[in-house]
């Protein structure tokens, strides 16, 4: 009897012990602990799009476009009204057959170089998740870029989990592909979030700049940002 008592006591202190962990993720943040949000495939009304159209990237507007994934709804934010001509920088939905391929970032002007742990003022786009409680955060990307796109030498591109207060949670720099290749390959930026915070996903072009003509004039066009990527999916899996 002694034995069986000890066993219920430790079934619910076991018991108790997960329900505590369980509310202290819950209760931080509406959305459930852990979360993905897979944009490839989605329709376009989940971007509040009536038809992507014959359009192979679909520019958003201004403002917030909230988009639901799997247990999570993340805020894709554009600051571009799209009443500059020059300014070519925004977010935008690649498409192919009527279904998202990906979300496109151009350009980033803002947020500079953000290998030191923050940004400059505030990014003019991003993609944001609410992360209720600790576990490792996850996007998958491909970047977008050749030589003849950037007027620098280097490679300045950079992509970072950055946090509403400007903290730097992760970055990693964003490779510059071959001239014969076709693509950089996809890539996957990780980090710990070791509490709950509403994440960005930033992408900077760091100053760099697309030449002003291609290959006579590789000086710098500081009215063209250069560089892009597509983020294809976000995953949140919590400590257990």
């Amino acid at each position: 009897m002694a034995n069986k008592r000890a066993h219920i006591a430790l079934l619910a202190g076991t018991a108790a012990a997960v329900l505590a962990v369980f509310i202290a993720c819950e209760t931080q943040d509406e959305s459930p602990a852990g979360f993905s949000v897979n944009f490839v495939g989605m329709e376009a009304g989940a971007f509040g799009l009536e038809s992507f159209g014959d359009n192979v990237k679909v520019d958003l507007q201004a403002g917030s476009t909230e988009v639901k994934g799997d247990n999570v709804t993340a805020t894709l934010y554009e600051t571009n009204d799209h009443s500059e001509p020059l300014t070519t920088t925004c977010l935008s939905v690649r498409n192919a057959d009527g279904t998202a391929t990906g979300i496109n970032f151009n350009g980033g002007k803002t947020a500079g170089d953000m290998s030191d742990g923050t940004i400059d003022g505030e990014p003019d786009r991003y993609i944001s998740v609410p992360v209720g409680c600790a576990g490792r955060l996850s996007v998958l990307y491909k970047g977008n870029n050749k030589p003849a796109d950037i007027s620098e030498a280097g490679n300045h591109l950079q992509i970072a989990f950055v946090t509403e207060d400007g903290t730097v949670l992760a970055w990693q720099p964003v490779p510059v592909m071959d001239m014969d290749a076709k693509e950089t390959g996809v890539r996957v930026l990780s980090a710990d979030i070791t509490k709950a915070a509403t994440v960005r996903i930033v992408f900077s072009s760091n100053g760099t700049c697309k030449p002003v003509s291609y290959p006579d004039d590789m000086s710098p066009n500081p009215n063209k940002s250069a560089g892009s990527i597509d983020v294809f999916s976000i995953t949140f899996v919590p400590v257990q």
